[in-house]
């Protein structure tokens, strides 16, 4: 009995450690700003995962519509491409509407509702998203403006039938100048379709913020001096 408990041990706790992964989430974002209520998104990121083959890398391009002070819609188009056997390509055009809020202590929440209408491998399947989020801003060392943030977001799959996948998020935004800003974050995927079925994940996001406004004219002549 104790030579069969000590050959099931290992092999439940390297089971136990195969259903949990570290892995690496590497990010360039990049606004456009079109008008005072519209902006593009070009987004480019990736997973990195010592521990398995299945690394991905994906691309999106998203139009971002702010509809009042408080509502704001967004459609966009990604595509992922996932290593490993067997490869996976994924088109996928996404959907999603947000609402923003005042909460006590200057906290900001904002719910944000997605569907996503995905081809992987040509096989067409969809997906809804709930996300909840409140953020607080503030003043750091060196007069940095910091956004503290933490987002709760779970995920139906029509595939699965069922809402199988949480998303858990703790986030730091420091703006570095108005054109650039640098997030850090933690984030707990828990899937009980997927393998490997939890995810710790480190995220390193850089934002770049480019006006393309046509500047104001100000009515000021420059005269050749001649």
């Amino acid at each position: 009995m104790l030579a069969a408990f000590v050959c099931v041990a290992p092999a439940a706790n390297a089971r136990a450690q195969s259903e949990t992964q570290t892995q690496f989430f590497p990010e360039i974002d990049t606004f456009f700003k079109l008008s005072d209520s519209s902006r593009l998104l070009a987004v480019n990121s990736g997973t990195v995962a010592s521990e398995t083959n299945q690394e991905n890398a994906y691309t999106s391009l998203a139009w971002d519509q702010r509809v009042t002070d408080r509502v704001s819609l967004r459609g966009g188009y990604l595509f992922e491409y996932t290593w490993g056997e067997p490869v996976q390509r994924e088109n996928r055009i996404q959907l999603s509407a947000d609402f923003q809020f005042p909460l006590a202590f200057r906290l900001l929440g904002d719910v944000r509702s997605m569907v996503e209408l995905r081809w992987i491998n040509g096989t067409p399947s969809q997906r809804y998203r709930e996300r909840l989020t409140v953020q607080r801003e503030i003043i750091g060392l060196f007069g940095k403006a910091h956004t503290l943030s933490g987002s709760a977001e779970v995920f139906y799959n029509t595939k699965t039938g069922a809402w199988n996948y949480q998303q858990y998020t703790a986030d730091v935004s420091t703006l570095l100048s108005q054109k650039v800003s640098l997030d850090v974050y933690y984030q707990r995927q828990d899937n009980s379709r997927s393998s490997p079925a939890h995810v710790n994940g480190i995220g390193l996001v850089a934002t770049f913020y480019l006006d393309l406004r046509k500047p104001v004219p100000t009515g000021v002549i420059i005269e050749s001096g001649r």
